[in-house]
């Protein structure tokens, strides 16, 4: 994980390494030649000039009008900036949870992954259509999976560091320390532990700090991924609100369920109410 750098570049809140903004550059130069007609006019001239004239050097000319294209869209400085802002408006590639150490930066990577996949499903699953378009209203989780990977970030960053600070060994000989300075007599050997307890206190209060910033990155993450938690839910019961709205024949299906039930008793108690000898019999 530290070669590659990812980890260093979330801390700052870069994801940029998630985006695979390289590879959508490539594809977009790709399909730029070969959509691009003039390609297919070359080749189609290439190989008629080389049925024409018995000469197949002409064919190279095929993979060679391509190549060409292919280098005027990778710099092609506009189609890049759109690539770029293409890759920062799609979901980025979430890192396993396996590269974190820290089990609570793990488990926010894992729940991330499952959530991801249920908003998928959910998306999916929507009826189609202009009237349940859900443009709008989740543009904004590409960005919120973004903050979760630099909050596990910064959990693993700091849960490293603390996994092995000795801070309970620091506890320990600010205790000892204190006792050795009550016993001491000499005002100048007095003074000199003193100083080293300042010290270790010291240090326990930034190894106390840097916990507390931990716990707070926790809390964040822990917000805004139960925020996307929620999100399959509310896509679910909205777009059942916009059928409910739109198809009006369920609401009169219990009116109309109440009109039958009512007809056969009716009917029967007619019957009832009828002499034995008028009642017709089917023969």
């Amino acid at each position: 994980m530290r070669r590659s750098g990812w980890l260093e570049r979330d801390l700052v809140g870069d994801t940029s390494s998630h985006e695979g903004a390289t590879r959508l550059w490539l594809a977009a130069a790709a399909k730029a030649a070969a959509r691009d007609p003039r390609g297919a006019l070359f080749s189609a001239l290439a190989v008629t000039g080389a049925c024409v004239f018995g000469l197949p050097a002409f064919l190279l000319a095929i993979p060679l009008t391509y190549t060409l294209r292919f280098a005027v869209g990778l710099f092609d400085r506009r189609a890049r900036r759109a690539t770029l802002r293409l890759a920062r408006a799609q979901p980025i590639t979430l890192p396993s949870p396996l590269s974190f150490s820290d089990e609570g930066a793990k488990r926010l990577i894992e729940r991330l992954e499952r959530t991801r996949w249920a908003i998928e499903s959910a998306v999916l699953a929507s009826p189609g259509g202009a009237p349940f378009a859900l443009s709008g209203l989740i543009d904004d989780v590409p960005q919120m999976e973004r903050d979760v990977v630099v909050l596990a970030a910064r959990i693993e960053y700091l849960g490293r560091f603390l996994s092995s600070a000795p801070s309970s060994t620091l506890h320990a000989e600010v205790l000892r320390l204190d006792e050795d300075r009550e016993q001491e007599t000499d005002a100048a050997t007095r003074d000199g532990v003193e100083r080293v307890i300042v010290r270790c206190r010291d240090h326990l209060d930034t190894l106390r700090l840097l916990s507390a910033r931990r716990a707070t990155c926790g809390r964040m993450a822990e917000e805004v991924l139960r925020t996307l938690e929620g999100i399959p839910a509310k896509i679910v019961s909205l777009q059942i609100a916009r059928v409910e709205s739109c198809d009006v024949r369920c609401t009169d299906s219990g009116r109309r369920a109440e009109t039958v039930s009512e007809g056969f008793t009716a009917l029967e108690r007619t019957i009832a109410a009828l002499p034995s000898g008028e009642v017709g019999c089917a023969g």
